[in-house]
Parts: structure tokens; C-alpha cells; sequence
């Protein structure tokens, strides 16, 4: 394992690519010869989360949108 501080670029784009073809975070590690940690922290600290939705669907990344009361609609008999 390389005691070196910082990834390099080149160690970034490998990284990206392992994941981008589903490997695991200890495969990409043994292939950068990293701690597993190391790859999991870098990932941790630099992904994005994406925010797509339909063009109809308001997006919602809350936590609780499967539980919250606020959101669900009240449905209301007007008889």
C-alpha cells in the first residue's frame, strides 16, 4: 500500500471508471494498490448526487418523502 497523501488525476479517472463499470471499492483499491479507505473517502468527498426527475415531477431529495404527512395529498369529500 502507498503511503502517498493526495490521489493523482490519473488515480481519480481510474476511479471514476471503476465505478462507472460497478467494481468494488476493494477491487479498485487493490488495483490502485490503495487502502480501501482511501477510495472510500475520496468518493465520499467528491460525488454529486443527481437531480433528475421528470419534466412533470417536482424533484424531492428529503430523506422522509415516503413518510411525510405534508406531501400526501388529502383527499376531501365535497357532498
Amino acid at each position: 500500500m502507498s503511503k502517498a497523501k493526495h490521489l493523482t488525476f490519473n488515480e481519480r479517472l481510474k476511479i471514476e471508471g471503476g465505478l462507472n463499470n460497478n467494481k468494488s471499492i476493494s477491487l479498485i483499491s487493490f488495483e490502485l494498490e490503495k487502502s480501501i479507505s482511501t477510495i472510500s473517502r475520496e468518493i465520499r468527498n467528491h460525488m454529486e448526487v443527481s437531480k433528475k426527475c421528470s419534466s412533470y415531477v417536482k424533484f424531492n431529495d428529503c430523506a422522509d418523502k415516503f413518510k411525510c404527512i405534508r406531501n400526501k395529498r388529502i383527499k376531501r369529500n365535497y357532498s
